[in-house]
């Protein structure tokens, strides 16, 4: 077998077909996000993979970091603001007073912080630095700006709000109302809903052109151009993104009052002003544990709902500190650690002279940089003295405001990484095959684990794999937490099922970077409606009493090709899942095993039914192994429990069914009755998909197979979607038309030599209408006499045309109104159809 890492090496376990493998498990300090299901998404399809294709015995272990100086700053800051806001003035409008002075001072602590910032990138790198420094470097860019961006999306939420208090929220609205049609973004209506609609679709139209450019990048030799188009769109997208966010604090002041969405715009500043000035109050243990129980619960609840497996064995840092004491002290005996000011850190130097590596997975001669120690030790760093910069930190004594437990140095608390490497010792031992987690995690947390456990167990190879899953990007950056540009597993969960969600992972190397983007999910969606179109057209097929008529390969070459085709699609399959895991190889051998199948259905004969089930079987048991599948039906998605025996009771009724309804729409057809064929389609559409019933009209009958009332449902409101949006644009192309027809009228019916005579500009005028002199008796000069001549004689043959068609100016009149009404009209159905 062939596992990641830089070089692709056979995968051995230390023991037989047993598979010890550890995963760094959350820090449950907030919800859980889309980069954490790429983690644990991921890792799961690979245990599935190990366990139940190549057979493996595995134990799989998860860790909760529930103690980390991020849960010791959320849950002090929450208890903060907490009993801040208990403590606020009654009355509402000192209340919010307080409020704003105290997040004002604090938001103009951070713009300082972010010129300083700032500055620091206006430094060019020099012009040979190495591409890994430019990288980098133009990473922190785009991060410092991304945190800029937000960071001036609270100010103007913070002056709207402070708007409606002082002046009201009708002016608050007007503010936005001009922003939004200055920018062009607001073509009509008024108010917080019409901006919002305006917005809202805005962003839609917006990110379907994002995609379509990145499309035509991929494809293209000289992407500079179509990059410019890019940034330009999303730095409209951040402007349009940034006035929604403007909207909602709005619509919370008017209807929730102006002190609760201060509060909820500048929670961040004011947390951090709290914590300033009184974290050191927060000593109860229980603040901390409560916050961590409360996210370490979402945390399984999230894995259950992406149908992740649970593991072998669950622990906590919390219940293991004990352990972490012994295990420090160990490290110390050995003479690879040191104790100041009642911190513990790792002696690297010493460590190294013993003949040990240091930083095998990222590879460095010489110091850690500020950034990775920063990292390393976290925001509430160890404050004692080290030997050496790199040195790191195995315990931290504890400061007033974070949780303590007595040790040998004094009160203290576990550093960051020592955990994993006790807790997986605890339950694995002192050599484990498997360690999985982020490729973040790779240095420090992995190279220092490995570090301390070798420092501890005296050898050299405390793990043997490590699994390191790639990041999800959203908008070229990874998703993170501290960047604010996340979404979590629960929100994504109410715009696509878990399948989807786990398709689009199955599509990507497990490994490398993706971008999470409609379009990624929609291609996944796109493949989830392929298999499932497969499993109902075999499932069609085999609902046939297929042992009336011959058997054996009535085709000849046709099915034997057939058999063939699938028999290599599995070999394809193995190979890719020995190469790596390599799924999205193995996804795309299915689809071409699914293709490959529904060409063979659309030929007419008589079929191989047993190949064509040895077929459906596979693909159903490749896409169970992977997670996709669920349920134990042999062929297909799973309805829910006892689906093949419901697939069996009803069979007779819903083909009785569809049977009569094609003979009647047959009958409609061919008699061109429009009623009837309605309500063929209505039955088709709206009775029998609430039902759990999918039919489709063929040329030689309709096919009906069993699916998921909600997808069905879904699927249909989409489709309906798109015709609307169809019509929609044909109907505004009517209403272009006639608007312009409107337009040409309305020039029309002014007689020529009216055409100036209403002009207060004008005093005198010739026989023909045209201007002599202005409204002050000056003569007006001989070209702009000829201009305005030129002018007249256009509008006379205009006039005359429109005279001719419709006998008089009357009746040039009544035509413009008939456009007006048919205009009125065409609108009202635009905005039906919308």
């Amino acid at each position: 077998r062939r596992v990641h890492g830089d070089e692709l090496d056979p995968f051995i376990p230390g023991n037989g077909r047993r598979v010890l493998w550890y995963t760094c498990g959350p820090t449950v300090y907030d919800s859980c996000h889309m980069g954490h299901a790429r983690a644990y998404l991921t890792f799961d399809i690979l245990r599935r993979i190990v366990e139940d294709y190549f057979g493996y015995e595995v134990v799989y272990q998860i860790n909760i970091t529930d103690i980390d100086d991020k849960i010791i700053l959320r849950a002090r800051r929450n208890k903060l603001v907490a009993d801040y806001l208990s403590k606020l003035p009654a009355d509402q409008a000192e209340a919010f007073k307080v409020v704003l002075a105290d997040a004002k001072q604090q938001l103009e602590a951070q713009e300082k912080k972010i010129a300083s910032k700032s500055k620091q990138f206006e430094v060019p790198l020099p012009a040979d630095a190495p591409s890994k420094d430019v990288e980098e470097f133009q990473t922190k860019l785009k991060e410092h700006s991304l945190k800029a961006q937000q960071f001036t999306t609270t100010n103007k939420r913070v002056a709207l709000i402070r708007v409606v208090q002082e002046k009201g929220g009708a002016e608050a609205i007007r503010e936005l109302e001009e922003i939004s049609k200055t920018n062009g973004w607001l073509k009509e209506g008024s108010g917080l809903e019409a901006i919002q609609t305006a917005l809202t679709n805005l962003v839609v139209a917006i990110q379907t052109r994002l995609e379509e450019l990145q499309d035509r990048r991929e494809g293209a030799k000289d992407t500079k151009d179509i990059q410019a188009e890019i940034d330009q769109e999303e730095a409209s997208l951040a402007r349009i993104d940034e006035t929604l966010s403007c909207v909602q604090s709005v619509k919370a002041a008017i209807e929730s009052g102006t002190t609760s969405a201060l509060v909820a715009a500048a929670r961040d500043a004011l947390g951090e002003r709290l914590d300033d000035l009184f974290g050191d109050s927060v000593t109860d243990h229980e603040v901390f544990n409560a916050h961590a129980r409360k996210y370490e619960r979402e945390y399984m609840e999230d894995m259950a709902l992406l149908g992740v497996r649970e593991p072998d064995v669950l622990t906590r840092v919390t219940e293991y500190v004990g352990d972490i004491i012994k295990f420090i002290e160990k490290i110390i005996a050995n003479g690879f650690a040191y104790e100041t000011n009642g911190n513990v850190y790792l002696d690297i130097e010493s460590f190294k002279n013993s003949g040990h590596h240091y930083r095998k997975l990222v590879p460095f001669q010489g110091d850690t940089s500020e950034d990775a120690m920063a990292e390393s030790e976290g925001a509430l760093g160890a404050a004692g003295v080290k030997k050496n910069k790199n040195d790191f930190a195995l315990w931290k004594a504890s400061k007033r405001g974070e949780p303590e437990w007595t040790s040998p140095w004094g009160k203290g608390r576990p550093g960051w990484h020592i955990e994993c490497s006790v807790v997986a010792g605890d339950i694995l031992g002192q050599n484990i095959d498997v360690h999985a987690g982020g490729v973040d995690l790779r240095f420090p947390h992995h190279d220092n684990e490995l570090a301390q456990s070798e420092a501890c167990y005296g050898h050299h190879q405390w793990v043997n794999y490590f699994f390191h899953a790639g990041h999800l990007h959203i908008k070229g950056l990874k998703m993170s937490k501290s960047l604010k540009n996340f979404i979590t597993i629960k929100q994504a969960l109410k715009e696509h099922s878990p399948r989807q969600l786990r398709l689009m992972f199955l599509m990507q190397p497990w490994d490398k970077p993706m971008n999470y983007s409609d379009q990624t999910v929609d291609d996944a969606k796109k493949k989830e409606a392929l298999f499932r179109n497969f499993f109902g057209n075999v499932k069609s097929e085999l609902r046939k009493d297929w042992l009336a008529s011959a058997v054996g390969f009535q085709q000849g070459e046709v099915d034997r090709k057939f058999l063939e085709f699938g028999v290599e699609v599995q070999s394809q399959v193995h190979a890719a899942l020995c190469n790596n895991f390599d799924t999205p190889a193995v996804i795309q051998a299915l689809c071409d095993l699914v293709s490959e199948t529904n060409k063979y259905l659309d030929r007419p004969g008589i079929k191989a039914i047993p190949t064509l089930r040895k077929h459906a079987l596979y693909v159903t048991r490749i896409l169970r192994i992977l997670g996709v599948v669920e349920g134990s039906d042999d062929i297909g998605f799973s309805l829910g429990s006892g689906e093949g025996d419901r697939e069996a009771q009803i069979t007779p009724y819903v083909g009785a069914l569809v049977d009569f309804r094609d003979k009647v729409r047959a009958a409609a057809l061919l008699s061109k009755d429009v009623p009837v064929l309605q309500t063929c389609d209505s039955i088709r559409d709206d009775v029998l998909p609430g039902l759990g019933v999918r039919v489709e009209d063929k040329t030689d009958g309709s096919l009906w197979k069993l699916d998921n009332p909600a997808v069905l449902k879904q699927e249909i409101e989409e489709k309906r979607r798109k015709q609307n949006e169809a019509q929609a644009k044909k109907v505004e192309g009517q209403l272009k038309k006639k608007l312009e027809e409107i337009a040409k009228a309305t020039e029309a019916v002014t007689p020529p030599d009216q055409l100036y005579r209403s002009n207060p500009e004008y005093s005198e005028f010739d026989e023909t209408g045209v201007p002599t002199k202005d409204k002050a008796g000056t003569e007006i000069s001989k070209a702009q006499i000829k201009k305005m001549k030129k002018q007249v004689e256009g509008q006379a043959k205009l006039h005359s045309q429109y005279i001719e068609k419709f006998g008089s100016k009357e009746g040039i009149e009544q035509h413009l109104k008939a456009l007006e009404s048919e205009a009125e009209e065409l609108q009202k159905q635009v905005k039906s159809l919308s």
